[in-house]
């Protein structure tokens, strides 16, 4: 059984899900929730966390909060006009540099505390944020891995539930403890966390019980506008997909941490 290992954590179904999955490795969790400029309510994630530590009572779990607003400034605006003529309205897309920042302070939480595993909820509900989509998913997980750090998506498989509308994701105040529709024979991971007791329906995304478990950001709107609108991504994924991957490669050859974890982002660290 491995003793330590790291959850980039919201507080929503989906990390929750995953640290319940990964409680069979571990007994011990750092639960890393992320806070910058435009998050609203980061502290609901507790909740999530309290869940888990009266279902796993044999588990340490020790929740963090880490600023990651200077870092997220630093991977979005250095050299920001030079970046703008080589990936053009792209550079508008928040949500990539956000993700980008997670994982980076979450690359640093790592080497600062000797944990060799890293994962996150992850899945194939949100394809047109980076952070859910499959190539930059593996182009994460080779960063990780240079430092010697397995990282997991457990849940990426898993079902989800018919797709949210805009107006749910904006007010998510559907029953409040009944969420979106799923298929009666569905694997989701609100199914999942259910059969373990730590949520009171099968699923509840899109529920006013989802919104008072995750903090919210409403930066995505602003990224899928450009997703869809000026970049055409639902017309050519592909496409979409590749130039995602070449922003990711230009911010990670800048930020990376040096084999001893010190770097261009270690002075920025709350």
């Amino acid at each position: 059984m491995q003793e330590t290992l790291a959850i980039l954590y919201s507080g929503g179904t989906d990390s929750t899900c995953v640290a319940a999955l990964l409680a069979e490795r571990s007994r011990h969790m750092h639960l890393l929730t992320f806070d910058r400029s435009g998050f609203h309510n980061i502290q609901n994630s507790a909740e999530g966390v309290q869940r888990l530590v009266e279902r796993f009572p044999e588990i340490r779990f020790e929740h963090k909060i880490l600023k990651i607003d200077r870092i997220f400034n630093r991977l979005a605006f250095q050299d920001y006009l030079s970046r703008l003529r080589r990936f053009g309205l792209m550079m508008l897309q928040n949500c990539t540099f956000c993700a980008l920042a997670n994982h980076f302070r979450a690359l640093h939480y790592c080497l600062e505390h000797g944990i060799r595993t890293v994962a996150d909820g992850a899945t194939r509900e949100l394809r047109f944020l980076p952070s859910h989509m499959e190539k930059p998913i593996e182009k994460l997980r080779a960063l990780y891995a240079e430092y010697g750090i397995e990282y997991l998506t457990p849940v990426y498989d898993f079902d989800i539930p018919r797709e949210i509308d805009f107006f749910d994701k904006l007010k998510m105040e559907k029953d409040g403890q009944t969420g979106v529709e799923i298929d009666p024979d569905g694997r989701t991971t609100g199914r999942y966390l259910h059969e373990l007791g730590l949520l009171p329906s099968e699923n509840i995304k899109g529920s006013a019980l989802d919104r008072r478990l995750q903090y919210r950001c409403f930066q995505y709107i602003l990224h899928n506008m450009v997703a869809h609108i000026v970049l055409r991504a639902p017309q050519d994924y592909p496409r979409y997909e590749q130039d995602i991957l070449e922003m990711y490669a230009d911010v990670i050859e800048r930020f990376k941490p040096g084999p001893d974890g010190t770097g261009p982002l270690k002075d920025l660290l709350d």
